[in-house]
């Protein structure tokens, strides 16, 4: 009995030393676990002046102009600060999970193959100096499925070695990402008349009576003629809400170039917007300038002025003192129109097509035949 207590001591022993030996051959990988991808990056971060997003299709070239980023493939049009910084956060928290594969025949299954490899499906992330030393270079490629939290196959470039890696990673090539796309936003109430002309064409001219009222009118509508739907007219009034662009380049570009169409937009209290549409090579681009028709802004301060009045003799005073205070804090069109000025000044856009084809409209799309009356059929 007893050399059999002994047998099953010396099992035990045995088990455990193996169980030992298997954690500690273990060991260095718990610890590529733990380990950042780039551990000097985060005290390197202020030290980024230059960042290179490029793929296959699209690049996008951010270089660090004092506290502002521009994107410099995009004749330095501002970029989000913020989106470089957080990209550039994520790339220093990025955290590996395990070693993957080192064979470059493999690389393109993780979408880690060289981008100018024909296969690549990957994203280059570089990090430099204002010197051209690079702090980071990564390879950004698929996302890992059915994982829990954000997870990526990686690689540092000129290595073989690729990697999992745990943290969000932000890397988008196209340029449009990296900045605020939005041009200006006016909203289809405020709009008073808008104007389209073009040299070969016959003018349009929409116009609404009331700040209230839902849709506009077709003007100087022919003999024999009627407009087309309400909604149909109508469209051509939203043209400046939630304005975006696609793209964008220095309007220095279109110097020499005459407009094929030109869009003025008048407000109710006076801010005057107009549109320029150039032609460049094959591609439709937009100029804005703005100026303020002061008899119309005059005539809004009046109507504000004598709306306020009423409500101070019809409303409870703590109901007046907030109605009081946001009206002053109304921007005026005076204001309004320096500040998109300022915004839009040098630069020239594509809009979205959506955009496009509400422009693009003719006084023919807009109007059809009166169909003659139909005769009463209860009369003889």
């Amino acid at each position: 009995m007893k050399r059999h207590h002994l047998l099953l001591l010396g099992l035990t022993v045995v088990v455990v030393l193996l169980a030992w030996t298997v954690s500690q051959s273990k060991a260095p990988q718990t610890e590529v676990t733990r380990s950042q991808l780039f551990p000097s990056l985060l005290d390197s971060i202020n030290e980024i002046a230059l960042v290179n997003v490029r793929n296959a299709q699209r690049n996008t070239e951010l270089q660090r102009d004092g506290e502002r980023w521009t994107v410099t493939n995009k004749d330095a049009f501002e970029a989000d600060a913020t989106a470089v910084k957080r990209l550039a956060l994520q790339l220093a928290n990025a955290r590996i999970v395990e070693p993957k594969t080192s064979s470059p025949n493999r690389f393109a299954k993780l979408g880690v193959a060289d981008i100018g490899d024909e296969n690549s499906a990957g994203t280059l992330v570089e990090l430099l100096t204002a010197d051209g030393n690079t702090l980071a270079a990564l390879i950004v490629g698929h996302e890992r499925d059915g994982s829990t939290g954000d997870q990526h196959y990686v690689r540092r470039r000129d290595e073989d070695q690729s990697w999992l890696v745990v943290g969000e990673l932000d890397a988008n090539a196209d340029p449009i990402t990296w900045v605020d796309a939005q041009i200006l936003d006016v909203d289809t109430q405020r709009i008073m008349t808008v104007l389209v002309e073009k040299s070969d064409a016959t003018p349009i001219t929409l116009s609404k009576a009331e700040q209230s009222d839902n849709f506009f009118t077709l003007n100087n509508i022919p003999d024999g003629y009627e407009q087309k739907s309400k909604a149909t007219v109508s469209a051509l009034g939203a043209l400046l809400l939630d304005l975006r662009f696609n793209d964008v380049l220095a309007a220095a570009k279109l110097a020499a170039l005459t407009p094929v169409r030109e869009v003025t937009v008048t407000t109710f209290n006076g801010l005057v917007v107009t549109l320029k549409d150039y032609l460049l090579d094959d591609q439709k681009l937009v100029t804005f300038s703005f100026a303020v028709n002061e008899e119309l802004a005059a005539a809004a301060v009046s109507s504000a002025a004598a709306t306020s009045a009423d409500q101070e003799e019809n409303t409870p005073e703590a109901a007046d003192t907030n109605a009081t205070e946001e009206k002053s804090a109304d921007e005026t069109p005076q204001a309004e129109s320096e500040r998109l000025r300022q915004r839009t000044a040098r630069w020239a856009y594509v809009i979205p097509d959506y955009k496009r084809r509400m422009m693009e409209k003719t006084f023919e799309d807009l109007i059809k035949t009166v169909e003659p009356e139909k005769p009463d059929a209860t009369q003889d």
